[in-house]
């Protein structure tokens, strides 16, 4: 339903944004279904920058002079995720190929990292023919990497790595600019391109 969208200077002042979400505690997911730490759902936090954030969003799919937007549910975050390697090149930098498939329809982000190098943005994804059934396998060693305080066989974890990544082909690439807001159908298939932060 929604078409891959790339908006550059999304926020007005986007320092702001990003003093505020640094002021936000956040917590990792237990189960190590995504890295880093997130806060609370935004709409627990400021109900009313959640629903300025969606109209704003909705805006690049349909003209709000002319249409009345609704939704059931969102889930806007901020969220942190720290380097996982000193080695720029280090595939534990690199994020699995996934969808967001749930109920929701659409994802995306807001890179707010000042000065990041732009190939740690994001990529989108086709499944290669007759890979489809694989590509939707649960992958464990991501979710061993990304639960806090947990040690994974480096060469396993690559091993598998290269395995899911072979089931892909890499169609849309979008660069890590600061302010850039981008979005895509929740069925895509995408990933982070690193994590590197030049930061260790």
């Amino acid at each position: 339903k929604f078409f891959p969208v790339s908006v550059d200077n999304f926020f007005d002042n986007p320092d702001r944004i990003v003093r505020y979400a640094k002021s936000l505690p956040k917590e990792p997911d237990p189960e190590g279904k995504w890295p880093g730490k997130r806060t609370r759902p935004l709409w627990e936090i400021d109900d009313e920058l959640n629903r300025a954030l969606l109209l704003k969003i909705f805006s690049c799919y349909y003209d709000l002079s002319y249409q009345d937007i609704n939704w059931k549910r969102s889930e806007l975050y901020f969220q942190e995720i720290s380097t996982f390697s000193k080695n720029k090149n280090d595939v534990k930098n690199r994020g699995w190929i996934h969808t967001d498939a749930t109920d929701n329809e659409v994802a995306g982000l807001v890179y707010l990292t000042p000065d990041s190098d732009p190939d740690t943005g994001t990529s989108l994804f086709k499944v290669k023919p007759h890979k489809e059934h694989a590509a939707h396998n649960r992958q464990f060693a991501k979710h061993l990497l990304y639960r806090e305080n947990y040690t994974v066989d480096e060469d396993y974890y690559i091993k598998k790595v290269k395995e899911h990544e072979k089931l892909f082909i890499e169609k849309t690439r979008f660069a890590n600019i600061y302010n850039r807001m981008i979005m895509y159908d929740t069925n895509e298939f995408h990933r982070a391109n690193s994590y590197y932060s030049g930061k260790g």
